[in-house]
């Protein structure tokens, strides 16, 4: 019995319980990767990617409303690859040192950034923010995995990790 309510309780105190309750226009969204459970827009339209999550959101067939440094990089180094988007008019360049009202005329109904940037604290107050940890022992598979949760497109990030994984057992 007393287990049963010390269970109870630790599930009622959680982190995710505080976040239960999430507007009829909004999901829950928990990953390893975040502090804390947060409610963002069920269905965003215009996420702001603000590092270098915007190429795995690219790859998963997501846009930015935004540019940035990350991705005008990976067009430089993969001349071609982005070719079939309509690249954002509002560029951020490098998010962390932007000039935050840059970030206003791109309208975000969602913010992806990582913690510790201090320029996500007037972000926060445009779109909720969603600030992805990257640990010591965080793959690039870990980004892949989170940005399919968050874009709701799971079954489709892990089709194109099976597609991978395979390629690399035939070249074995």
């Amino acid at each position: 019995m007393i287990r049963t309510l010390t269970i109870t309780a630790a599930l009622l105190l959680s982190p995710a319980s505080a976040f239960a309750d999430c507007s009829s226009t909004e999901r829950l969204l928990d990953h390893h990767m975040l502090d804390a459970p947060v409610c963002i827009p069920a269905d965003p339209q215009r996420i702001a990617f603000t590092m270098e999550e915007i190429i795995a959101a690219y790859a998963m067939g997501s846009e930015s409303v935004i540019d940035n440094w990350y991705l005008q990089s990976f067009r430089g180094n993969f001349p071609g690859m982005t070719k079939t988007v309509d690249l954002p008019p509002v560029d951020v360049s490098y998010y962390p040192q932007s000039d935050i009202e840059t970030l206003t005329l791109a309208a975000p109904d969602l913010i992806v950034s990582f913690p510790e940037i201090d320029n996500n604290a007037k972000a926060a107050e445009l779109a909720p923010l969603v600030a992805l940890k990257w640990e010591d022992d965080t793959t690039w598979r870990d980004l892949h995995h989170f940005m399919a949760l968050l874009l709701d497109k799971e079954d489709e990030g892990q089709a194109m990790l099976d597609a991978l994984d395979a390629r690399i057992a035939k070249l074995k």
